[in-house]
């Protein structure tokens, strides 16, 4: 099983953006709805950009660790953080 950490948030291809993608592609789900899905949740999503950099692990402060808590919690992706 897959658990969020800091080391699995780092720059790069991170492992999970992967995982995030993989989840994404099994439930049928793009990345536009997941934006509106965090937009939902209160989060300040800037552009097409902002999911993509955040599975490539480009932060935004606190907007991105809630941002990934939020992600982690809709795809039941588990974290440590």
């Amino acid at each position: 099983m897959f658990v969020c950490t800091e080391e699995t948030l780092k720059k790069g291809k991170c492992a999970w953006g992967q995982e995030v993608q993989r989840l994404l592609a099994e439930r049928g789900m793009t990345q536009n709805e997941l934006a509106d899905r965090l937009r939902e949740s209160g989060i300040k999503v800037p552009g097409r950009e902002f999911i993509t950099e955040l599975l490539y692990g480009v932060g935004y402060g606190m907007n991105r660790r809630k941002a990934v808590s939020i992600i982690n919690r809709i795809l039941e992706i588990p974290e440590e953080l």
